[in-house]
């Protein structure tokens, strides 16, 4: 395959999302989104005949690594995923590492995970921003990925404090992998597709509490929290097929996210920018022309980790 498939429009009101009560994640929970996240259990034909997807797309953008961290796993040692979503992240590091290592998957609903995982793997429907008391001190590292639809800045602080209080100490580690939530045109020039992106992420993720660019605030609340040695890496993705094959790729998936919120932005009112299924799904699809055709349009990715002091 040498190419990605056209995106696929969903109208808004046949996604699935959360539905739990007091959830702020703007993005669906249905088998459309894990057939964006990745191509596996419980994904179509169509879907797997597409090259990749999120999970292994971000492995290659950060160098073929899903530990960021200078962490070893062994004996006993424990792993948790907050957010796990299809599991694919824990999926992917089990064939790395030692059986004897006890896999968590947290979520708020874990009807994409694997219905039969492996003995020393685990996935509970619960929210990481209450994890179970007896798990004080009990992991090694926390994985936690693209929360950037889900928490508000409140959110961010519980969360980040309730990640401490799971890890070991001293020493466990924490990472994070964050998205900017802009789309950008090359520096000091506009861009009509980019900027109107940009601007109605801005206005939901505003509009529901969100943080738009959580990836700005996280080291500052690591270290308030207690962790120390944290660090920083940035991926810039310019989208398009004129960018090689992960530029073609990252292009289809950030059009998939942008047909994700399409549901929560027409459900708020458009905030005079949309009205549509029909006008919004021409956005996107303006957009992925707009990027192969200009090929210097980017998103923004960030890897940050640190460590229990």
């Amino acid at each position: 395959m040498t190419s990605t498939e056209p995106v696929h429009f969903t109208p808004a009101n046949e996604r699935t999302f959360h539905g739990v009560e007091g959830a702020s994640y703007v993005l669906p929970a249905d088998v459309e989104e894990a057939k964006r996240l990745h191509a596996g259990e419980g994904c179509s034909e169509v879907w797997v005949c597409r090259l990749d997807a999120q999970h292994d797309l971000l492995k290659e953008v950060f160098d073929n690594r899903i530990l960021f961290p200078p962490v070893v796993l062994v004996g006993d040692d424990a792993v948790l995923d907050n957010g796990t979503g299809t599991g694919i992240w824990i999926t992917d590091l089990r064939q790395n590492v030692a059986s004897s290592i006890s896999l968590y998957g947290v979520d708020l609903h874990t009807r994409l995970v694997p219905s039969n995982p492996p003995v020393n793997t685990t996935f509970l429907p619960i929210s990481f921003l209450d994890l179970p008391a007896e798990w004080s001190n009990k992991f090694t590292l926390v994985n936690q990925r693209l929360m950037i639809a889900a928490l508000t800045r409140e959110n961010w602080k519980q969360d980040i404090r309730e990640i401490h209080r799971v890890l070991q100490k001293p020493g466990g580690w924490a990472q994070f992998l964050e998205i900017s939530g802009r789309v950008d045109a090359p520096e000091g020039e506009a861009d009509e597709h980019a900027d109107w992106f940009t601007k109605i992420v801005a206005a939901l993720t505003g509009h529901v509490g969100l943080v738009q660019e959580c990836y700005k605030d996280i080291p500052g609340l690591l270290r308030d929290a207690g962790f120390a040695n944290v660090v920083v890496e940035e991926r810039r993705v310019k989208l398009g097929k004129g960018n090689g094959l992960v530029g073609e790729r990252m292009l289809h998936n950030v059009a998939g996210i942008f047909e994700g919120f399409k549901a929560p932005i027409l459900k708020a009112g458009g905030f005079s920018m949309v009205s549509s299924d029909a006008e919004y799904d021409a956005r996107v699809a303006g957009l992925v022309e707009r990027c192969n055709a200009r090929e210097r349009i980017e998103t923004r990715w960030y890897a940050i980790y640190a460590q229990k002091a």
